[in-house]
């Protein structure tokens, strides 16, 4: 989708965020590599702890 939009903005000559390009947002993405895929619940257990994760992780495994 982001080459999608840098492509857009180099037919249209505008950029879409005044102080960076998506080629730039693009460049720099590619440049940070593959994103390593967390486990399920990893954001939910920094915010609210082990013991309110997995009594969701458990609700959603018995839905």
């Amino acid at each position: 989708m982001a080459g999608f939009y840098a492509d857009l903005e180099a037919r249209i000559g505008h950029r879409f965020k005044a102080d960076l390009t998506m080629a730039d947002i693009v460049a720099q993405a590619e440049a940070l590599g593959l994103i390593t895929p967390q486990p399920r619940g990893t954001a939910m257990r920094r915010h609210l702890g082990d013991e309110a994760t997995d009594a969701y992780l458990r609700r959603l495994a018995a839905a």
